[in-house]
């Protein structure tokens, strides 16, 4: 009677881990256990957002979740948003939604998110990612490129790193001071970032400090090196950056510095 009794329990055990999860209950001896399973499908539960992370307040005191989309290395040569979180996503990337939830990112319940700033280099990127979140219901306040956003939300410059150059063992920073279409039809120095100023511009170098090209610091900043198509608007930069303390190596024209630095086509990033 009992071993009809064990068989009849354990078969019914057997029955209760396949239909409802649990794990077991089958006999030792004269002591038996049940442990239920607590992973999904039979118990949800709701993703962890760190709401610290990427949450920043406007000037209008609304608070926006900040999200760059760009990779670790852009991040670090030309700054973030402050208070920004990232979630790379590429052009031809896809769920990069479903990755910022799960990293506890971005709130997988839209209605309870704030609304979202995205951003990148160009514009591209982030504007992929705005649709992707769109799709999903989540609201989207803005998104653009990284020096568009700069200006109403600020950069974080300890996450900055800039670019730099070795010539001859020595670190340098080269910069180029013509515009983009310029440069894509030239090229540029070997190793050198872009910070446009026209020959009657007055705030190149605040610019490319808030950009993230140029170290705010003059002291933690490499001897520079500035070029444009004839010299005459990098001699003009060098002497604002003198003003504020950094040490100019040496000015030029592109082909005038090509011998020595080297050209290259344009390595755009969109």
């Amino acid at each position: 009677m009992a071993e009809k009794f064990l068989r009849s329990f354990t078969s019914d055990c057997i029955f209760l881990h396949t239909r409802i999860g649990f794990l077991s209950c089958a006999p030792e001896r004269k002591n038996w256990s049940i442990e239920a399973i607590t992973e999904p499908p039979y118990h949800q539960t709701e993703t962890k957002v760190d709401m610290q992370k990427g949450v920043v307040k406007t000037p209008d005191g609304k608070e926006v979740l900040v999200i760059d989309v760009r990779s670790e290395d852009e991040a670090k040569h030309h700054g973030i948003l402050k208070g920004s979180s990232r979630v790379r996503c590429d052009i031809t990337s896809t769920g990069c939604v479903e990755k910022g939830i799960a990293a506890g990112l971005i709130p997988e319940d839209a209605k309870k998110c704030p609304e979202i700033v995205v951003y990148c280099k160009s514009g591209r990127r982030a504007g992929r990612f705005a649709e992707m979140l769109k799709e999903r219901g989540y609201s989207v306040k803005d998104y653009g490129k990284l020096e568009d956003l700069a200006k109403k939300y600020g950069i974080d410059h300890e996450h900055i790193s800039s670019k730099t150059a070795n010539v001859d063992g020595k670190k340098i920073l080269i910069v180029d001071v013509r515009s983009e279409n310029e440069a894509k039809a030239t090229g540029v120095l070997k190793g050198a970032v872009r910070s446009e100023c026209s020959i009657s511009a007055t705030n190149c170098v605040d610019n490319g400090i808030k950009k993230g090209v140029i170290p705010p610091d003059p002291k933690n900043c490499p001897p520079i090196v500035v070029f444009c198509k004839s010299g005459r608007r990098a001699a003009r930069f060098a002497g604002m950056l003198k003003e504020k303390g950094y040490t100019i190596l040496e000015t030029g024209g592109i082909y005038d510095l090509e011998k020595k630095y080297g050209i290259e086509s344009e390595k755009k990033q969109k």
